[in-house]
């Protein structure tokens, strides 16, 4: 038995029995597929020269290790075996954030990169000169973070000051928090309690996980990447845990890692309890609509065949349900065999319109494993969405039409097209130092009407991803013209010269013919098995920057919302400043309410922006309303097309119990006055919030104890126009 089919699981691969195409998971997908489009394209900014996006990506300092590797292999062919002591993503992980770092009304763009290169911060001109382009001011702005190996990064106002604090993650060394100083200045903080050590950090997010107003932080940890083995052969003991920092309100933080109960993993066997799982991603949203900001980890499983094909289930999602306190109980998302995959990318959303959040995990793809020349069951790596039911727990309804999917890192929600529901992007592309999977052009995926049937516009999307490799993946509407843009950033890039290789998997997907590879180690013997390998020669370019800009020109209709917490600003305010951990919900006049939240940190390793955007199609207005961290709801009517609005947080739920009408206007009446007192609101807005919040109020059922004889009391007053 040769070395890798000791350490690999071979099984049948569906609809190609000629192949021997090496795979560890199973599955079954079914339907047909087609190809979407919406008139909708995106543009990449980059490509203009004189927009001088000159972003070029570094190779992490392990790097050096696998130069070493290939000439060795020029004298002394590798095994298989001799694979798993290479380092892993020598090219390194670096991550995007879309905002405004400087508060100037327009979004900014942030690239990691890697160690002895400074990490890049565009600023954008729009406001200055109502153009968008784009000024580089990471050293100037002292978020450059030049000898760090960077990874991803988050953001959040974790001081309620007003503006974006920047975490920046490194790989096997200390993390950074960058603090936002108010005049387009970061000072990084020394002693805030969140370096982490030397783990390899891959993402982070904030949000307030005991609703004390103040942004905490998680970071998703992977494994110790010294070595490849902890993909193929040690199952838990390289792997690395996640950490939960709580913000003590001064710039520092305390670890609450291992008495949140984030560290209390499920689904691992008995031997495994309390082992860390390998986790990429990371993301903090009130998933079940509870008012408790949850923690959702997406694990991989990586080369580890699973329990189905004779190994062991390490990579699950799991689903952090927060009991209020900032307390924790793991729900991991296990439905059925494929449940343990390769899971890398969080997004989130309601894809059927149900009224419940959904959740999109990446994953390795059908395409990549068949290029080893070994078996694979369709199904095992797919991409997958996963409908929520309301309480934690979701279905998989599997991936109908499209059959397959592709390997993919960033991933993300929203509404392209702006025609009222939310559709799907997928980016990436994955080194393996030795083998490049290329598989992704860049995929826009258009859902069916709130369906969540999806079909791939493949016209949307001009630049052809596929040599890019991309890791991070951030949006937000640049240009400001209500319709979503994006920006990804990748670790290399494959040159046009070198050719690449088909890959022998055909499912009857649309996507069979875009999926290639690379080898950059080409085996010497491939019977019985691939063995003796020998780098090829080929060096790979660095990684770029791009930066989408959607055409937005189909005359559909949008709204892009903003969210205010008061906390530190009313003697009322509970919320943060942005309202990270809300959930928003938008209802255009017929048409089915989407909802949307607002995390940090989904994606990989990356950030879009805070401000939520609906897509209207013909509609003229629509309703807005929110759920803040904390349980409050509040509720905005006659939100027009085209309006660019900030919803304030406004601590007086319409579904609480009121004693009557008076007591809920009074709470309004003060709680928006000071508002307007404080500058969120203009006076001129005033009665629009609390009229909206008094309709709400009506509409909604009163419970019992309702003293409804106060109520007649109040209406007579409000028609004669009184403050009651």
């Amino acid at each position: 038995m040769t070395m890798i089919s000791r350490y690999v699981q071979r099984v049948k691969y569906a609809e190609n029995p000629a192949s021997k195409l090496l795979a560890l998971f199973g599955g079954f997908i079914f339907s047909i597929s087609v190809l979407a489009d919406s008139g909708i394209t995106f543009k990449n900014l980059a490509d203009d020269a004189s927009q001088k996006i000159d972003y070029e990506h570094v190779h992490s300092t392990t790097f050096a290790e696998i130069e070493r590797f290939r000439n060795l292999s020029l004298t002394n062919p590798l095994s298989f075996t001799d694979l798993f002591d290479m380092p892993h993503q020598s090219y390194g992980i670096p991550g995007a954030a879309v905002f405004d770092y400087d508060r100037d009304g327009d979004l900014d763009i942030y690239l990691a990169n890697g160690p002895g290169a400074a990490n890049s911060l565009y600023s954008s001109q729009l406001k200055e000169t109502g153009k968008l382009s784009f000024i580089e001011v990471g050293v100037e702005a002292g978020v450059d973070a030049t000898t760090q190996d960077s990874s991803g990064v988050c953001y959040g106002d974790i001081d309620n000051d007003g503006d974006y604090d920047l975490y920046v993650l490194g790989r096997g060394e200390p993390n950074r928090l960058y603090i936002n100083q108010g005049n387009a200045r970061f000072v990084k903080a020394e002693s805030s309690g969140v370096k982490g050590g030397s783990l390899t950090s891959s993402s982070c997010a904030m949000g307030d996980v005991n609703n004390d107003g103040l942004l905490d932080i998680t970071v998703s940890n992977a494994v110790d990447l010294s070595r490849y083995s902890a993909c193929f052969v040690e199952v838990f003991s390289r792997n690395q845990p996640n950490q939960l920092y709580l913000n003590n309100g001064d710039n520092t933080f305390t670890d609450a890692s291992a008495t949140s109960g984030i560290l209390r993993l499920k689904g691992f066997p008995g031997y495994a309890e309390g082992s860390a799982g390998y986790t990429w991603a990371s993301a903090m949203v009130d998933i079940n609509r509870d008012g408790n900001t949850d923690i959702i980890y997406a694990d991989e499983q990586c080369g580890i065949p699973t329990t189905t094909n004779g190994g062991v289930d390490r990579g699950y999602i799991h689903v952090m349900l927060n009991d209020g306190t900032g307390q924790f109980k793991d729900n991991p998302v296990i439905i059925n065999e494929v449940s343990a995959s390769a899971w890398m990318g969080l997004a989130f959303g309601d894809l059927n319109c149900d009224g419940n959040l959904d959740m999109l995990v990446s994953n390795a793809g059908d395409y990549g494993f068949p290029s080893f020349g070994g078996d694979y069951v369709l199904g095992g790596m797919t991409t997958r969405w996963f409908l929520g039911k309301g309480d934690g727990s979701f279905t998989d309804p599997g991936v109908g039409g499209l059959k397959a999917s592709v390997f993919t890192w960033g991933v993300g929600i929203f509404d392209y097209d702006n025609d009222g529901d939310q559709d799907m992007i997928w980016q990436g592309g994955l080194d393996l130092d030795y083998q490049v999977w290329a598989d992704n052009p860049g995929v826009i995926l258009a859902n069916d009407g709130c369906s969540a049937n999806f079909t791939w516009d493949k016209q949307a999307i001009k630049t052809n991803y596929t040599r890019r490799n991309p890791r991070g993946l951030a949006m937000g509407d640049l240009d400001q013209n209500g319709f979503v843009d994006f920006v990804t950033v990748s670790n290399f890039t494959i040159p046009d010269g070198i050719a690449l290789k088909k890959s022998p998997a055909v499912y009857g997907s649309v996507f069979d013919d875009t999926a290639y590879f690379l080898p950059l180690f080409e085996p010497q013997v491939m019977v019985p098995a691939p063995d003796q390998f020998v780098w090829n020669g080929i060096d790979l370019a660095p990684g770029t920057a791009t930066i989408e800009i959607n055409s937005g020109d189909n005359d559909n209709g949008w709204v892009a919302v903003n969210l205010a917490g008061s906390i530190g600003l009313t003697d009322r305010g509970q919320v943060n400043r942005d309202g990270i951990g809300s959930v928003i919900s938008f209802t255009p006049e017929d048409k089915p309410t989407v909802m949307t939240s607002v995390p940090s940190g989904p994606s990989f390793a990356s950030q879009h922006s805070l401000e939520a955007n609906f897509g209207l199609g013909s509609a003229e207005s629509g309703t807005l309303e929110v759920l803040w961290p904390g349980g409050t709801r509040n509720r905005l009517y006659h939100v027009k097309a085209g309006e660019r609005i900030v919803m304030p947080e406004i601590p007086c739920s319409f579904d609480a119990y009121w004693e009557n009408k008076h007591k809920y206007h009074s709470c309004v009446y003060r709680a928006v006055s000071d508002l307007v007192n404080v500058g969120v609101i203009k006076r001129n807005k005033k009665h629009r919030y609390i009229n909206s919040a008094m309709r709400a109020f009506k509409e909604y059922k009163p419970m019992e104890g309702y003293n409804k004889e106060e109520d007649s009391r109040y209406e007579d007053a409000e028609k004669q126009g009184d403050d009651y």
